[in-house]
């Protein structure tokens, strides 16, 4: 449910911006949005291609090509997933590493977006 609040919220608060006229900080809101995202895609930019070569048996340079464009796609789809699993069972092993790591990244995000709104109120 925190996700969901999350991205909904997140999502409000940059509709809300573009509507007042503000399209610089609403980009700036949707971009710490989709940070974590990009950090993933970045990260998996070697791994994912060859394990997804290995598993569809398509050629890993396919999928190196494909990779920046399906990448988020299938990290946010991944995310989603992962937080159903997180809230209907107890983490173990590599479950339990992500979501730590995302937790933490959404701790980081969560800091700079209270930064950037408290800027915004001080205006």
């Amino acid at each position: 449910a925190s996700f969901l609040y999350d991205y909904v919220s997140d999502a409000l608060v940059a509709k809300g911006l573009a509507d007042s006229g503000n399209p610089t900080w609403c980009g700036v809101v949707v971009a710490a949005m989709l940070l974590p995202y990009v950090l993933m895609v970045v990260a998996l930019r070697d791994s994912a291609p060859r394990e997804l070569a290995a598993r569809t048996g398509c050629t890993p340079r396919r999928w190196r090509l494909a990779w920046p464009f399906l990448g988020p796609v299938i990290c946010l789809g991944s995310d989603v997933a992962l937080h159903v699993y997180y809230a209907t069972a107890e983490p173990r092993g590599a479950w339990f590493h992500y979501m730590t790591l995302r937790r933490l990244t959404e701790l980081i995000e969560g800091s700079l977006q209270c930064l950037l709104q408290g800027y915004i109120a001080a205006r």
